[in-house]
C-alpha cells in the first residue's frame, strides 16, 4: 500500500480495503494513489479496526478496554457510542 498501483488512471469502478488502509504508513500518497486509479464517480469502500474488538484487549492504551480492578470485578474503560473520530473504528464509502 505504499507503492504506486499497477494499474492505469480510472481503472477501476469501485476500490475495496478490509480492515488494511489503517495499516499505511503514508494515507495521503494511498488515498492519492486510490484517487488516481478509480474512474470518475467511482467508489472507495474501506473499513478498519471495529472498536468492539478494543474490548477483547486490557490494555489502557486501547479508547475502549476492561480494567479488573483486586475484587475483579471487571470495568470498562472509555465510551462506546462516543461518536468523535478514533483512529480505530472507522468505515467509509467515498463516492
Amino acid at each position: 500500500m505504499s507503492k504506486k498501483l499497477k494499474y492505469q488512471n480510472s481503472y477501476f469502478d469501485i476500490v475495496c480495503s478490509g480492515l488494511a488502509i489503517h495499516y499505511n504508513k503514508n494515507i495521503d500518497f494511498l488515498f492519492k494513489e486510490i484517487y488516481r486509479v478509480l474512474k470518475k464517480g467511482g467508489y472507495l469502500c474501506f473499513s478498519t479496526g471495529h472498536p468492539v474488538f478494543n474490548l477483547l484487549n486490557s490494555s489502557k492504551d486501547h479508547l475502549i478496554g476492561i480494567s479488573k480492578p483486586p475484587d475483579d470485578k471487571g470495568v470498562i474503560l472509555g465510551d462506546y457510542f462516543d461518536e468523535s473520530s478514533k483512529p480505530n473504528n472507522l468505515a467509509v464509502l467515498v463516492k
